[in-house]
């Protein structure tokens, strides 16, 4: 096996793009969760958020 130093990764679909590495798909969702928030505040309360993230995300290994 190889000594990755990420093991794992949150590509976009549509793009391809690299949302995020990590060493674990718990570790890639803890970094992702930090950026794009579940709830927000609006008016001192928290609200869901309609959408999640950009675009729909596959993760891979690798």
């Amino acid at each position: 096996m190889k000594n990755l130093v990420h093991e794992y990764q949150l590509i976009g679909i549509e793009s391809k793009k690299v949302y995020m590495e990590g060493k674990s798909r718990a570790d890639c969702f803890r970094k992702l969760q930090k950026q794009h928030p579940y709830f927000i505040e609006h008016n001192g309360r928290k609200q869901a958020v309609q959408r999640l993230y950009p675009e729909a995300l596959v993760l891979v290994r690798g």
